[in-house]
């Protein structure tokens, strides 16, 4: 099935300011069709067919779990069409927490607990580079939407990395302790920056935050 949207942001409104407004602007920086309230009810829409209609054509639901998001009846609504979904169409359910921890998710939704989450305590970067994992078919398509996102990271402190040129080795299922992505290049080599060369050494490098690490064998 073609998807209108690949995202539908599932949120408490208290949660706009720090997490649903800015991680929806990110997702469409990253060249990614998000459903997100503010951007597409507007004044006359029914808000009912309008949020069924955003449930019904994305791909997937992102759903920003919080304490404030498990105190309000619509957002769990949300979330009951989407387990519907999920149940009669597979995966379609990815769980953010934010602010809460497994005890609480237990506590108010513990179907969600057994599924793996992202939260939000490192930023917004590590969601974004999970989703984008997620909605990437090919490695190439990855990383021009991880591209894309760099290019405007600057809305929550992303700093290029210098610029390396190396023979990185094999790629690896690390998760990288930066950023957290999963997948970071580690071998023996020899590598040269714009400041130094440094020969013989073990190495870790990620292609998405910039993230390396030289050491001693």
């Amino acid at each position: 099935m073609d998807y209108k949207f690949d995202i539908f942001l599932s949120h408490a409104s208290e949660d706009k300011d720090n997490v649903a407004r800015p991680l929806a602007k990110l997702l469409r920086k990253a060249s990614l069709k998000v459903w997100y309230d503010e951007e597409v009810i507007t004044i006359g829409d029914s808000i009912r067919r309008s949020i069924e209609n955003g449930l019904n054509n994305s791909r997937y639901g992102l759903v920003i779990l919080s304490k404030n998001f498990f105190a309000k009846e619509w957002p769990q609504m949300e979330l009951d069409a989407l387990m519907a979904k999920e149940i009669s169409k597979g995966k379609t359910i990815l769980p953010v927490w934010h602010k809460v921890n497994r005890d609480d998710v237990v506590k108010y939704a513990p179907i969600l607990a057994d599924k793996y989450a992202v939260t939000t305590d490192n930023g917004l970067l590590p969601v974004m580079i999970n989703i984008l994992q997620l909605l990437s078919t090919t490695r190439n398509e990855f990383l021009n939407r991880a591209k894309s996102l760099k290019e405007n990271m600057d809305s929550i402190g992303y700093i290029k990395s210098k610029h390396i040129a190396m023979d990185w080795g094999e790629k690896t299922s690390k998760i990288c302790p930066e950023c957290g992505a999963v997948g970071i290049y580690e071998g023996y080599s020899d590598y040269t920056d714009q400041y130094q060369v440094i020969d013989d050494l073990c190495y870790s490098y990620c292609e998405i935050c910039g993230f390396y690490k030289v050491s001693k064998d």
